[in-house]
C-alpha cells in the first residue's frame, strides 16, 4: 500500500505478503477491496486499513502465467481475463465481496465462462 497523496514523495503506509506460483499481472480497486489476478487466481484484499491489508477471499482461474490478462470491478461483478476466455465472477447473493465474504469463504461463488 503506497500513500501517493503527495506524488511526488509517495510512501509505503502498509504490505501484505501472498506467495504465489506466478506474479501478480493487474490489480483493480473498487470501494475498500483491491481485487489482484495473480495469473492463477483472482485475490481479494480488504484494503480498508491500508497499513495493515488482510486477504479475505480467493478464486482459482485456472491459468498459467503466459495466460493470464487483466481484471476490472463494475457493480456486483469481477472480470478476469485470460487465454483463451474470460470468467466473469459474482456471488450467489448477488452482491460481490460484501460482508457475507470477510470470513474468506468463496465457495458459494459461481464462475461463468461465456
Amino acid at each position: 500500500m503506497i500513500d501517493v497523496s503527495n506524488p511526488t514523495a509517495p510512501v509505503e503506509v502498509g504490505f501484505l505478503e501472498i506467495v504465489v506460483m506466478y506474479s501478480a499481472v493487474d490489480v483493480a480497486v473498487s470501494g475498500l477491496y483491491a481485487y489482484v489476478n495473480d495469473s492463477v487466481s483472482l485475490r481479494v484484499i480488504d484494503v480498508s486499513t491500508p497499513s495493515a491489508p488482510v486477504e479475505i477471499g480467493i478464486h482459482d482461474v485456472g491459468w498459467g502465467s503466459s495466460d493470464a490478462g487483466g481484471v476490472a470491478v463494475s457493480g456486483q461483478y469481477a472480470y478476469v481475463a485470460g487465454w483463451p476466455s474470460l470468467q466473469v465472477l459474482t456471488s450467489c447473493e448477488g452482491l460481490l465481496f460484501t460482508d457475507g465474504f470477510e470470513s474468506g469463504d468463496t465457495s458459494r461463488w459461481s464462475a461463468m465462462v461465456p
